[in-house]
């Protein structure tokens, strides 16, 4: 599947709405952490709680390179908040876009890979036998993002790596109570022999589907919990219209594998870009 400038702009964006309803939930949930959002380059910057992973600025550098001033003041809000700068720009925006950020002393961190394939009318594969798929119900939840934390908490290190270690299972649970209980996400809970092995979610927008969340408790794993979790959403993906299905994974992990085994392909990479300068604490 070939991806040109325009559909990354259409993916960055349906990630950036993603990213901003959780924002808008942090807000509300917990004002204390003093969540924010703002239009800058024509992406956005976004932040929902000191150590939150959600925590960037996307979709910048397809138009035009941030300006020095504009990354002047979110660097500044950034470090006031306590937090680092992380830029996530495509290999498709432009490339004085990337030159902006190194010439300013940005360190690159890292990659990570956007994958996509698009729904047709093909029928949608059968899950794997003796594992049921079923969305999460409200009396569920914390049971659920338990299951997602012990997945997390044992990650997929197959591939390049990049991310930052994760922080205590408790911190995590308070992470992911506030990432995965945004409105909007349709949640899905893995069983194998009616016990819990796995979730994802997905978050539609307009025709796109965007995929995530994915984890699998150590016991359960290479068993066929991500491809019954895959084939669900696509199912529901088809359901609702959804033309094109797109995630992001760690460059050559388990989990690229696995969502290219369900006919996923590489579409670009993000260019994980921090600032180089020291916080600034109030």
């Amino acid at each position: 599947m070939f991806c040109d400038i325009e559909l990354a702009r259409r993916i960055e964006a349906v990630e950036s709405g993603l990213v901003s309803a959780i924002v808008d939930h942090v807000t509300v949930a917990a004002p204390a952490l003093g969540a924010w959002r703002e239009v800058v380059a024509g992406g956005m910057a976004l932040f929902a709680g000191a150590g939150n992973p959600v925590n960037k600025v996307i979709g910048v550098g397809f138009d035009e390179p941030p300006a020095p001033v504009e990354l002047e003041r979110l660097e500044q809000r950034y470090y006031a908040a306590g937090a680092p700068v992380r830029v996530e720009m495509s290999t498709l925006a432009r490339a004085e876009s990337h030159t902006a950020l190194s010439s300013r002393g940005y360190i690159l961190q890292g990659f990570e890979n956007v994958l996509g394939r698009r729904i047709g009318d093909d029928a949608p594969p059968t899950g794997a036998h003796g594992i049921e798929v079923q969305p999460v119900a409200s009396d569920r939840l914390d049971a659920w993002l338990r299951a997602l934390v012990e997945g997390f908490a044992t990650p997929d290190d197959s591939g390049a790596g990049g991310d930052e270690p994760l922080p205590s299972t408790d911190d995590l649970l308070g992470l992911f109570r506030h990432i995965f209980t945004a409105t909007g996400y349709c949640r899905y809970e893995a069983l194998v022999d009616g016990v819990p092995a796995g979730g994802a979610i997905a978050w539609f927008d307009g025709d796109v589907a965007f995929f995530g969340g994915a984890s699998t408790l150590p016991a359960y794993r290479r068993r066929g919990v991500q491809r019954a979790l895959f084939d669900a959403r696509l199912g529901d993906a088809r359901r609702r219209g959804c033309q094109l299905a797109v995630l992001g994974t760690q460059p050559g992990t388990t989990s690229q594998a696995n969502a290219q085994r369900r006919g996923f392909s590489l579409l670009y990479a993000r260019a994980v870009w921090q600032a180089a300068i020291g916080f600034v604490r109030g």
